[in-house]
């Protein structure tokens, strides 16, 4: 009864809805008597769940008795007339709460006392998360008649069929995109932006932890192909948020930031806004996920989609040097790739025009690494054989 949603269950949003108001004050004697609870929003997610009463008291209890048919009547109308939309997030917040990122107790779990800028420990407890769900039969089907386009498709093709992990957003592109957060905030530094240059060693292993969860509602929904929805970001967001705090020890307004980076990350695509007060987590994240284009098997990467093009282009960054410091990331990233057997198509150096980097695949390395629980490490161990990324990724 106590996580029924119309009668014990009080939703508080940043927008009041006047008719959930009147019909949560006027079930107020139910939620005491029953147990009930008070979820609150923000951000278009489950921000907190705390219990209605902590303890109950003999008057308490009497009034509330006394109240409760009469109050309980007159608070089903305005509860039915009120916005559905806050429920739906409450209803799949409950309905989530058996899978492994569901909100416990520090008493059912308690935090792990490892530093908060240790990733390398954390990594391989994240990945258990991020590799729990295997593809589900219908998903498979999905992969099974799926057909990569371009020249290039031959060399993947292959990884379709029979896949017992998630091909395009599994543990793979997870590392590498988190892997990328310090050498685009290394770029970012380098090009005099004062944001990046004031980021602490906490907030950027909460940008690395929103890295690896970016993509772990796609897990959660089983859906690898299709294209990126409110719900799948809400629920990576949620979960890494969750992480942050609960075992990690990350200060809530931190951990705030790297959920929002989540939810935030395309906001100049998706809603149209301006770049010009997008948060620097968001802007970081939108960078490394958008270098994973590299590795994509049907798409061409375009560098006008990265925010730090998106700067060059609008005048912020001005360094006679930037479109080179731009063009060295993803030369680099392409090489890193490639070496791993995770970049199929051909690509033309930004550096160097004169020279074509041939695409690789390797399905032996995909399986290998794709599953590991250490897939984190393999990735950066192979990273790290880069000198441009030894130094990025040391800052």
């Amino acid at each position: 009864m106590s996580e029924n949603l119309f009668f014990c269950t009080k939703i508080v949003s940043e927008k009041p809805d006047f008719n959930r108001q009147i019909g949560d004050l006027c079930f107020k004697p139910l939620r005491y008597l029953f147990n009930g609870r008070t979820v609150k929003l923000l951000n278009g997610v489950v921000h907190s769940e705390t219990p209605a009463v902590q303890r109950k008291s003999f008057p308490k209890t009497l009034v509330s008795l006394l109240l409760f048919i009469p109050s309980t009547a007159l608070g089903i109308i305005p509860k039915m007339l009120a916005s559905k939309a806050s429920t739906g997030i409450v209803k799949l917040h409950f309905k989530n709460k058996n899978f492994p990122h569901a909100i416990h107790s520090q008493k059912e779990t308690p935090a792990i006392k490892i530093p908060s800028t240790s990733l390398a420990a954390h990594a391989p407890l994240i990945f258990k998360e991020l590799t729990a769900f295997p593809p589900s039969s219908s998903l498979r089907k999905e992969y099974e008649i799926y057909t990569s386009a371009g020249s290039h498709a031959y060399k993947n093709q292959a990884l379709f069929k029979d896949a017992h992990f998630f091909v395009r957003h599994g543990g793979m592109h997870a590392a590498y995109v988190s892997l990328n957060v310090r050498p685009v905030i290394n770029l970012y530094r380098e090009m005099g932006d004062d944001r990046a240059a004031k980021l602490s060693f906490e907030e950027i292993t909460a940008l690395e932890v929103a890295a690896l969860y970016h993509d772990y509602g796609r897990v959660i929904l089983q859906n690898d192909l299709g294209g990126d929805t409110h719900e799948m970001e809400q629920k990576g967001a949620r979960a890494c948020y969750l992480y942050l705090t609960e075992k990690m020890g990350i200060p809530k307004e931190i951990a705030l930031k790297a959920r929002n980076a989540i939810l935030n990350k395309d906001i100049e695509n998706n809603q149209g806004q301006s770049l010009e007060n997008k948060c620097i987590f968001a802007e970081i994240l939108q960078n490394c996920d958008c270098l994973a284009v590299l590795r994509a098997d049907d798409w061409k990467f375009d560098p006008k989609y990265l925010n730090a093009m998106m700067r060059i282009q609008t005048g912020v960054f001005a360094k006679p040097d930037r479109l080179a410091k731009v063009y060295e990331l993803i030369d680099n990233n392409k090489k890193f790739l490639l070496a791993v057997g995770d970049s199929p198509y051909d690509m033309q150096s930004f550096i160097d025009p004169s020279q074509t980097f041939r695409g690789h695949f390797s399905l032996a390395t995909k399986h290998r690494f794709e599953m590991a629980p250490n897939c984190y490490q393999l990735m950066k161990d192979e990273m790290l054989k880069f000198p441009y990324f030894q130094k990025a990724i040391l800052i």
